[in-house]
């Protein structure tokens, strides 16, 4: 229940690493290559043994459980210690539940799982955290585009098409969002609408990937224009 200063990006990203994965050793060569992107410096190992006994002295008692592994350490704390992993494990449950056509239940889980995060994830930790944060940012997308088809198949099309025009406009180039935007658009009795949103996804994938729309994409545009 208080704050603790960690030092400097590459003690909190050791630490970020270990939190991710809790209750299981990560390789020292695991943490240097995220410590230095890949540019191992001379001293590396010396430095990720003074980062630890920094992070222990700071952490005070619950430096203890941060511990020494076979070739590398672990954070030895319950799964549930950490917020990241609560989101990973509610995430996939939420999965799950919309795969076996249960989309009131998915929807439940999805939306615990996405209450989770309080903004950008692990911003303090700059180049050291780009691949940890690419992982976590990319699970959210995943959540909440889930939550959305959940949305839809519970006939939520109204509400959810303001939210699904602010997805696509962070994520351009997300092709299943903008299925998700047509299906929710035309439902709602907006088909020109669901059209428009088409074409414009049609061009950015063609002036930013050079690309056309993939199947899924184009097949919803023909049972749009077909009015299916």
């Amino acid at each position: 229940g208080t704050a603790v200063e960690l030092g400097g990006p590459r003690p909190r990203a050791l630490l970020s690493v270990l939190a991710l994965e809790v209750g299981a050793v990560v390789a020292l060569d695991r943490l240097i290559d995220v410590l230095w992107d890949g540019d191992e410096p001379d001293g590396a190992r010396n430095a990720v043994q003074v980062y630890v006994s920094r992070l222990r002295k700071a952490l005070g008692e619950g430096g203890r459980a941060l511990r020494a592994g076979p070739g590398g350490y672990v954070l030895d704390l319950p799964e549930n210690a950490v917020d990241a992993v609560r989101f990973r494990r509610l995430a996939d449950d939420g999965h799950v539940l919309l795969r076996e056509g249960r989309p009131q239940a998915a929807r439940e889980v999805l939306g615990q799982a996405l209450a989770l995060w309080r903004g950008e994830a692990l911003t303090d930790l700059g180049a050291a955290g780009e691949g940890l944060r690419a992982g976590l940012e990319a699970g959210r997308l995943a959540a909440g585009t889930a939550l959305m088809r959940a949305g839809l198949e519970l006939g939520h099309h109204h509400a959810l098409v303001s939210e699904l025009e602010d997805l696509v406009r962070r994520h351009p180039l997300d092709e299943q969002l903008v299925v998700l935007l047509m299906t929710a658009l035309y439902r709602a009795g907006r088909q020109a609408d669901a059209l428009a949103a088409y074409a414009a996804a049609a061009r950015r994938l063609d002036d930013e990937l050079g690309i056309d729309p993939g199947t899924e994409l184009r097949r919803l545009h023909e049972a749009v224009l077909r009015q299916e």
